[in-house]
């Protein structure tokens, strides 16, 4: 009787090799060395932050070093720090007038070669405010005359008049829409006037100080005196 070739019931014709799962240490393993990884960059970039602020933190500044940036000595104040030195106004700017003696209100100055201004015809009047942000008052009103005994025209366009009374000095307030003021220039041999209103207290009229600024860089004449009240 021939032999039975046909397959063992209960046995797999063939067999299928089945994939096997990666192991729980392997896994583990791994997880760990990412964390490891990431900890060592973040120390990496915090040690680097922290070394760049420390270099910028530890450049010494001249001045709390008590010198300067060349390296010379500071002078220290009375609590023994060192102390720099503002900006200073020099006395000899030539930007700043320089005023003539005064003179009595009724007495001529020159101001230029050729050149005099005087006061004259000072009254008493109401001060009439007419222009914008003016406050009218008791007014003093004077002419203001610019002799040229020159042989050429003087420009007068920037000459500006200011008056100032009483003890402490007080800037007066002029008014502008009631003063006329000198023309833009006088000619060789000729004389201009200007008329000017400010407001001054009749209590305050014992002394007043009346100042002409011809130009910048010439002397400012000064006229002092009592005006009436």
């Amino acid at each position: 009787m021939p032999a039975d070739s046909s397959p063992t019931r209960g046995t797999p014709a063939s067999s299928t090799p089945t994939r096997q799962k990666p192991s729980r240490s392997l896994v583990i393993g791994i997880v760990m060395a990412i964390v490891v990884a990431v900890v060592i960059v973040i120390a990496v970039v915090v040690a680097s932050l922290g070394s760049a602020a420390s270099s910028s933190g530890s450049a010494p500044d001249a001045n709390s070093q008590g010198v300067d940036a060349g390296g010379t000595p500071l002078p220290v104040d009375g609590a023994g720090a060192p102390s720099v030195a503002g900006p200073t106004t020099d006395p000899r700017d030539p930007a700043q007038p320089v005023e003539q003696a005064p003179v009595p209100l009724d007495s001529p100055a020159a101001v230029a070669d050729g050149l005099s201004v005087s006061i004259s015809e000072i009254t008493s009047v109401d001060g009439v405010a007419s222009g914008v942000g003016e406050i009218g008052g008791p007014s003093l009103k004077f002419t203001v005359t610019a002799t040229n005994s020159g042989t050429a025209a003087v420009s007068l366009q920037t000459a500006v008049v200011d008056l100032s009374y009483g003890a402490s000095q007080t800037p007066s307030n002029e008014l502008v829409s009631a003063s006329i003021p000198l023309p833009a220039e006088v000619g060789a041999g000729q004389a201009v006037t200007g008329s000017y209103v400010f407001v001054v207290p009749a209590e305050e009229r014992d002394a007043v100080r009346i100042t002409l600024d011809y130009r910048a860089g010439s002397p400012v004449a000064v006229f002092e005196g009592a005006a009436p009240r």
